[in-house]
């Protein structure tokens, strides 16, 4: 009895955690971080458009992925791979969508880097962005380097050491992704300052002040 308890507890992975850790992680996040450098480079508006695209898609994927048969067990523990449990229309979406993901990621990065600094303007046109043009070039380069560190983690080792390096260059990733964010977070020095909305007033504009001090 206490063998089948401590199995029970030491079980990191069902087969329904598993289907939504594959979704999440392995199809959508750099699809929905290149939506992010799209938006940053292109402008709102053709960000919301790809974005909306992009949610159609991930519903369809959504229902393949939970739909799909697995080939065997999903393992107690350890770090499963889609190969080893899905058969080819889950693991088609993954590569695909990290693989465009993380073009638009670099190729955006690279772009931003040239564009941006040359012309002080987005590559895609509209006007100068609120943050400095050296600045959103440099948060486009951290979003793609963390991109690239978080899918680094699983390719050059196996075993015991693949779990390691997973959660190691997962930990990386996300620190470098958040450094971009930082970034972008500093406003550009001569924009001038939010204005709160007109239906605002009293102790809501208050609080729209406190918050965008």
């Amino acid at each position: 009895m206490d063998a089948v308890d401590d199995d029970v507890r030491c079980r990191l992975w069902s087969e329904w955690n598993f289907r939504l850790f594959y979704l999440f992680g392995a199809i959508l996040n750099v699809p929905y971080l290149a939506i992010g450098t799209i938006a940053l480079l292109g402008g709102q508006a053709l960000g919301r458009s790809v974005l909306t695209r992009a949610r159609l898609v991930a519903v369809f994927c959504a229902g393949i992925v939970l739909a799909a048969p697995l080939r065997a067990p999903v393992p107690a523990v350890g770090l499963p791979e889609g190969k080893q449990l899905f058969g080819p229309a889950p693991r088609v979406m993954a590569a695909v969508g990290s693989g465009v993901g993380a073009t638009v990621l670099l190729v955006g990065a690279l772009w931003s880097i040239r564009t941006l600094v040359n012309q002080r303007r987005r590559p895609l046109g509209g006007t100068v962005p609120i943050m400095s043009a050296g600045r959103l070039a440099v948060t486009n380069a951290l979003i793609a380097t963390g991109t690239i560190v978080l899918s680094l983690g699983g390719l050059f080792f196996s075993g015991s050491e693949r779990e390691l390096a997973f959660g190691a260059f997962l930990v990386a990733g996300i620190a470098v992704l958040f450094a971009g964010f930082m970034v972008s977070s500093q406003a550009h020095p001569d924009a001038a300052p939010p204005e709160p909305p007109e239906s605002f007033d009293g102790y809501y504009r208050e609080l729209w002040e406190i918050a965008h001090s």
